[in-house]
């Protein structure tokens, strides 16, 4: 609910700004695990939005991270493609482990400034599947979360990186009225989509890419 009217904020009001720091959790913190012991992601994370938005300062776009403005359901209605805006032309980047894959276990928390968990954090709040996507039905099925299994990221009209689809690795027709669909819905989600673009001068995390923000948006599943 808390994220939801953050969001809710932003959209309503043209001078309101979000930062995420959703890869900074710290579920070790006596303050609570919202709020991070180590500040310095929240207060550059904040800082670079001003200087975007208030500053006006000259080359610097996407403070605020890659945002989702539309989608639709696949040709196989069984997928949904989502199309993002960097804000700066640099398209989004798949987070994933050395091996290539997918991060599939928490990454939450910080040690020396670099995007590692102090200690493991439970399966059981790192949220329900890998891509950190799921999806519901408002004419049936209403309540029952189906998770996106596959995700895959394609180019967009301009041939930028934009455009995330998502496979439910199962049949379930989503061409049928209207659907929801939710990302990092979760208190430990793992972000798997970044900026493309770097702001390691600036952003404390991995190699200074920005991640999506938790989100809901509703689209047309009629075919």
């Amino acid at each position: 609910m808390l994220r939801q009217a953050q969001n809710t904020v932003e959209t309503k009001d043209a001078l309101a700004f979000k930062a995420s720091v959703i890869d900074h959790g710290d579920i070790a913190s006596p303050n609570g695990s919202i709020h991070p012991r180590d500040k310095r992601p929240v207060g550059n994370r904040l800082a670079f939005l001003a200087l975007e938005h208030v500053y006006n300062l000259e080359g610097v776009a996407g403070s605020g991270g890659p945002g989702v403005v539309s989608g639709k359901v696949g040709e196989d209605v069984n997928s949904v493609e989502l199309t993002f805006d960097d804000f700066d032309g640099s398209g989004l980047l798949l987070r994933t482990d050395d091996d290539g894959e997918l991060r599939q276990k928490c990454v939450v928390g910080q040690q020396d400034g670099i995007n590692a968990p102090p200690f493991p954090i439970p399966l059981s709040q790192c949220g329900p599947v890998p891509t950190g996507f799921e999806v519901t039905s408002l004419i049936s099925d209403v309540g029952e979360w189906k998770q996106f299994q596959t995700i895959e990221l394609l180019p967009d009209e301009n041939g930028k990186l934009n455009v995330i689809k998502l496979g439910l690795g199962e049949k379930w027709h989503l061409g049928n009225g209207l659907l929801v669909v939710r990302y990092l819905y979760a208190d430990w989600g793992v972000p798997t989509i970044y900026s493309a673009k770097s702001f390691e001068e600036i952003v404390d995390s991995g190699d200074g890419q920005l991640p999506v923000a938790p989100f809901e948006i509703t689209i047309n599943g009629n075919l």
